[in-house]
């Protein structure tokens, strides 16, 4: 039974991301900002370099991502694009399901992925668009959930996991790097505040991870 309610559930939140988003199936750019993306996305597929083939001022991730999606399903393809978005949306929803549903209960859960896919699809129209924003959030989600996860479990694979998902949410945006200073508060409030007196070494320890995790990412794409 509760396999049918989970089912049902994210089948209506499907719809309802589907309803909100389907003017993108129709219209191939919503955003001024798509077209240099998809340009940027060419220029990587026919063996350009970033930043001298095509020249921009943002992180690589999103152009890799218009790039990847163009490889397969053929080139200027944005209804692919926007497609793949539409199902990224609901992989983050799922993500704060997870979290609020950790934190809190099953049904903020459930209220926590609706409101997601509600808010990040509606007003003003260009929202709908494959932004950087919309695409960052699903590695900035994950990361958050794998902290939440080491909350449980200590253990620290969770912890590096999430440093690598908050590396590659600064892939795409600079901006994510100010859960750098969220991270670091959140291990502060569990250091001095647990019920449990958590150890400073141990909490130490999971910080350092999760910054080996974000560096790691750097250096790769620093090398590539």
């Amino acid at each position: 039974m509760t396999s049918l309610k989970s089912l049902f559930g994210w089948t209506a939140i499907f719809f309802v991301c589907l309803i909100l988003r389907l003017p993108s199936l129709w219209i191939p750019i919503i955003d001024i900002d798509e077209s240099q993306f998809a340009i940027y996305a060419n220029v990587l597929i026919d063996g350009g370099l970033p930043y001298v083939g095509s020249v921009d001022t943002k992180p690589p991730g999103i152009y890799w991502f218009y790039a990847a999606i163009f490889s397969v399903f053929g080139p200027n393809n944005m209804t692919a694009v926007h497609i793949v978005t539409m199902f990224w949306v609901m992989a983050t929803a799922w993500y704060c399901n997870k979290i609020a549903g950790e934190l809190g209960s099953k049904r903020a859960g459930w209220l926590a992925a609706l409101f997601y896919v509600i808010f990040s699809s509606i007003a003003p129209e260009k929202i709908i668009s494959t932004s950087i924003v919309s695409i960052m959030m699903l590695p900035l989600t994950m990361s958050i959930w794998h902290l939440v996860h080491w909350e449980e479990n200590r253990r620290f694979r969770d912890v590096f996991l999430s440093g690598i998902f908050f590396g590659i949410a600064c892939l795409f945006k600079y901006q994510a790097g100010i859960n750098l200073i969220v991270v670091l508060v959140w291990f502060i409030f569990r250091t001095v505040r647990s019920p449990k007196k958590e150890p400073i070494l141990l909490m130490g320890k999971g910080f350092s991870l999760f910054l080996v995790g974000g560096i790691f990412i750097g250096v790769l794409f620093s090398v590539y």
